[in-house]
């Protein structure tokens, strides 16, 4: 089989190594994801990383369009 160079930055490797199974090659790991579909749970944890300011204005966020879409009775 063919192969063929590609640069990555050093963040994304790190994700491909967080992502790799035991003995799989980078090739397979990329394999493996672009086949994966895309579910909810793909994105758990994604947010563990933010400030207590950003989870109050996304909270803000949510009730206001909450509240609008009550008013407009979209809910």
């Amino acid at each position: 089989m063919a192969s063929k160079n590609i640069a990555i930055t050093e963040d994304i490797y790190h994700e491909l190594l967080k992502r790799k199974h035991y003995d799989e090659s980078f090739t397979k790991i990329i394999s493996r994801l672009l086949k994966e579909k895309d579910r909810p749970s793909n994105y758990f944890g994604k947010w563990k990383d933010i400030s207590k300011e950003e989870e109050n204005k996304i909270k803000k966020a949510k009730s206001e369009l909450h509240k609008l879409w009550t008013e407009r009775k979209l809910t």
